[in-house]
């Protein structure tokens, strides 16, 4: 290359950075913090609020413009690299596709969506997309460009790969692809990272930790109807990449599949770690766990509350509840939670959000799951889902309950021994 030509594409792409201002990096931050719909207002107060190690990241991103500079323009190489044309004139539009959370991971971005835009930018050039799809700044999301190109047969089919069979029934057929161009094969018309043809695969990453399985239907419900497991990363995806309940594909959709990958030694021991396939009387001991360290802080916030309430002490006293001395005689005083029914009915609520019992822990699981919520559905999240499911459930809650759900998120572990899941805890430093 030229150096008049590396000159122009660095001074192209800091002005394609200058014109995303702040939202570049900013979508980084998201990505690599999980606070997908934090605003950097919002990050400033997170970070004043959090003293941890996340907390440090953000107010480090917030004060360093070099920082800020390396976040935008590494980000932006990556997608200059997924770019099919040699002018990268889809560049631009595709960081917008990053920051508006049309592709939130920039993974999905070199894979996923790299894939569509070559294939965008391949039926176009054959004039095959009539004129009010050629443009492609006419596509608001990343979802409605995968829609229009879902239309279209792609223009290049390439190696099939070699993949197994390893299992079929009336219902349905599952494939293991042993290569990248199997995967992209048998991953045909999906949105999934592992079957990208145009920038980063993802196939080795996965395949590295574990097989895929490739799920494809006998009598389709729908169009295109395909689904992915991949055990070791815990992801379940239909054909457009969204996450599905792994119960529902083989407890209700593929029910034949249950017995298979129960009987497989190595999925066995992955599926009794997620929450919905482990034994009650374990999720029973560790919820009981939980709720023993949970009520220990509550009852810090009750005796906090009632520290601050005059008017309790006030009652007490016009109530007679005082000694001879003309002190609150507390032997024969009611508790703070008999005078104050607000505190009372608090209590009660935290426990019915916080101390689940299995059955309902598993539907919140699932729930959560599908929408998208968590990515890890095994019980060494379990205090994850009870925090969100208390801050869920209490969120018009005008004392304390965001409180709590904080205190579990810094506090609360499940940790992995020869024994079982454990509950441990994380001391304040």
């Amino acid at each position: 290359m030229l150096i008049s030509e590396v000159l122009l594409l660095e001074y192209d792409r800091q002005r394609a950075i200058q014109a995303l201002g702040d939202s570049l990096w900013l979508a980084v931050l998201r990505e690599n913090t999980g606070l997908w719909d934090y605003d950097r207002a919002k990050f400033a107060e997170f970070a004043l609020n959090n003293k941890n190690s996340k907390g440090e990241y953000i107010k480090n991103a917030l004060n360093n413009p070099e920082q800020q500079r390396r976040m935008s323009d590494v980000t932006m190489r990556s997608i200059e690299d997924v770019d099919p044309t040699n002018n990268k004139q889809y560049t631009q539009w595709m960081a917008r596709m990053y920051i508006n959370g049309s592709e939130r991971h920039i993974e999905d971005v070199e894979s996923t969506l790299a894939t569509y835009v070559d294939k965008f930018h391949k039926l176009k050039i054959k004039n095959k997309l009539p004129p009010n799809e050629r443009d492609i700044n006419r596509y608001r999301t990343a979802t409605e460009l995968y829609t229009v190109m879902d239309r279209y047969e792609d223009p290049e089919q390439d190696a099939k790969g070699r993949a197994n069979k390893v299992y079929e029934d009336a219902d349905v057929t599952v494939v293991v692809p042993l290569d990248q161009d199997a995967a992209c094969n048998y991953g045909r018309q999906t949105r999934w990272c592992t079957a990208a043809t145009k920038g980063h695969n993802a196939f080795e990453e996965y395949n590295r930790q574990g097989p895929l399985y490739i799920l494809i239907p006998k009598t389709p419900r729908y169009d295109r109807e395909k689904y992915q497991i991949h055990f070791e990363s815990g992801q379940y995806m239909n054909e457009v990449d969204d996450p599905v309940g792994l119960p529902f594909l083989l407890q209700n959709r593929f029910p034949g599949l249950y017995e298979f990958f129960k009987n497989n030694e190595k999925t066995a021991a992955l599926m009794q770690d997620m929450v919905v396939f482990t034994p009650d009387n374990v999720l029973e001991k560790l919820t009981d766990q939980i709720w023993e360290l949970i009520h220990d802080r509550v009852s810090d916030i009750i005796t906090d509350w009632e520290a601050n309430d005059d008017s309790y002490y006030s009652w007490l006293r016009d109530e007679g509840y005082v000694d001879e001395e003309g002190d609150v005689d507390w032997n024969n005083a009611p508790a703070y939670t008999e005078y104050n029914d607000d505190a009372r009915r608090w209590i009660m609520d935290i426990e019915e959000f916080a101390h689940l019992s299995p059955s309902k822990l598993k539907r919140i699981v699932t729930d959560l799951f599908e929408n998208g919520s968590v990515d890890d559905d095994t019980v060494y999240n379990l205090e994850t889902f009870i925090a969100q499911n208390i801050r869920e459930e209490m969120r018009r809650d005008s004392y304390g309950a965001d409180a709590i759900a904080d205190w579990i998120d810094r506090h609360i572990r499940i940790i992995k021994t020869d024994q079982g899941p454990k509950v441990t805890t994380i001391k304040s430093k």
